[in-house]
């Protein structure tokens, strides 16, 4: 990291979802809410979105995630491509997350190469059939679950590649199984990424995992918070804040 120059060093990026929101109705291929870009492909359809609804959620600001009703679409929020952790870290990102019911869908959030507008999280980042990774992005590192692990549909899985380390290729070698999702109840997502790519993650608030080399230290790499469906069933959830911290690089 370059030497702290004065002025702001610290990248600090929150949405609260307060009141902005993408409607489900919108058909524009992406978008922004606060300060992120809404992205996935199934942004653009009629049926998917990310809404603010006082009658479900009133209290604290609440995103509702919806994607649409196509196989493998996905709707979330993405930073730029403007991470580069060996200049900016620690990197800490962190979101709250609920979820009605687990089935048929799948949640990654993580610093990726992975944030085109029509980003899908199966097709273009990372998915699980059995219970065995394949990681299309070349570089993920966060928290992975998707209904379709065949003994883990409802861990979180601490995923990465892109590092020295090798990406894992098994669920149950990264999985957080005392941690399991709950219908209707919050949890906290954490990662931290420090300059030399070790990550580590933690859920409301303990500390479950450290990985040395895990992420890369030269890609220009985005946070993303992503939503995807399977079976072709229009799925939510429910996320309460995110929140992505850095530093500033001083040398560009």
């Amino acid at each position: 990291m370059a030497t702290i120059q004065s002025g702001t060093g610290r990248i600090e990026l929150f949405e609260d979802f307060l009141g902005a929101e993408w409607i489900v109705a919108e058909t524009a291929a992406s978008g922004d809410l606060g300060p992120f870009r809404v992205i996935g492909d199934g942004g653009e359809q009629s049926d998917s979105g990310i809404i603010v609804d006082e009658a479900l959620v009133p209290l604290s600001g609440v995103g509702i995630y919806t994607t649409s009703g196509d196989d493998n679409h996905a709707i979330g929020l993405s930073t730029s491509l403007c991470f580069e952790i060996g200049k900016m870290g620690t990197l800490v990102a962190e979101c709250r997350v609920q979820f009605a019911d687990v089935l048929t869908k799948g949640f990654a959030f993580g610093l990726t190469n992975e944030n085109a507008d029509t980003v899908s999280i199966e097709d273009d980042i990372i998915s699980i059939s059995t219970n065995t990774f394949t990681i299309s992005a070349d570089d993920f590192v966060g928290f992975y679950f998707d209904a379709e692990a065949t003994s883990y549909a409802t861990s979180w899985h601490g995923v990465y590649k892109g590092g020295t380390r090798t990406a894992p290729t098994l669920g149950v070698s990264v999985d957080f199984p005392n941690n399991l999702i709950v219908n209707g109840e919050w949890q906290i997502l954490r990662f931290e990424i420090d300059t030399n790519g070790t990550a580590r993650w933690y859920i409301d608030g303990t500390l479950l995992q450290t990985i040395t080399g895990a992420a890369s230290t030269t890609e220009d790499l985005a946070v993303v918070a992503l939503l995807g469906d399977h079976a072709g069933g229009a799925e939510v959830c429910y996320v309460d804040y995110l929140h992505v911290s850095a530093n500033r690089d001083w040398t560009v």
